[in-house]
């Protein structure tokens, strides 16, 4: 993401998105499919990142809405 490398972000986070859904979910999981959901804006893919955001939603529904990464993305998120 810092090269503004989008795609190639896309698939490093979908790699440990993958790997954590095997696993117990913690945070990182999380924050991986928002990685997923910033990469596909960054590369230019709206209808993918409008998914990805979505798949994102669906996994921290019950979070407390206060926490700061919940924030940004749903500003985020309302802009695809």
């Amino acid at each position: 993401m810092r090269l503004h490398q989008g795609r190639e972000a896309v698939e490093e986070f979908e790699k440990f998105a993958r790997v954590g859904d095997s696993m117990l979910s913690g945070p990182l999981v999380f924050l991986a499919k928002l990685g997923v959901a910033r990469g596909y804006t960054m590369a230019g893919s709206p209808d993918k990142a409008r998914i990805a955001y979505r798949d994102f939603w669906t996994t921290w529904k019950d979070a407390d809405p206060d926490i700061p990464v919940l924030r940004q993305a749903r500003e985020e998120s309302a802009r695809q």
